[in-house]
């Protein structure tokens, strides 16, 4: 085979601009890139809004009975002696000027 013939018997390509194999095999759009608008669908409001009082609130002036303590204590029970009563020691010390008493309650 001969340069020439060789030559002559390649096709001729032609490379094409990326516009122009774009418009020769179009395909659709990738579905990561393609935008969403949302705004322009009819918005649907699934619940109906609280209707807006605007009246002033009321306000009750309510008078608080008396609390009457010397009632309270009467009927509260009167705490009942212990048959176990602490014994009462005293207890001296060095610098104190008065002698303390001191509660024991019993052990055991």
């Amino acid at each position: 085979m001969t340069p020439t013939e060789s030559t002559s018997s390649c096709n001729v390509v032609r490379i094409m601009t990326h516009e122009e194999f774009a418009a020769k095999h179009p395909h659709p759009p990738s579905p990561v890139y393609v935008k969403i608008d949302w705004h322009t669908g009819p918005a649907i409001d699934r619940e109906p809004p609280a209707p807006i009082d605007r009246r002033a609130p009321l306000t009750y002036r309510v008078q608080m009975p008396q609390i009457d303590v010397v009632r309270l204590n009467a009927l509260r029970p009167q705490p009942k002696p212990s048959a176990n009563l602490p014994e009462t020691t005293i207890t001296h010390s060095d610098d104190a000027d008065e002698p303390q008493e001191v509660d024991k309650a019993p052990m055991g």
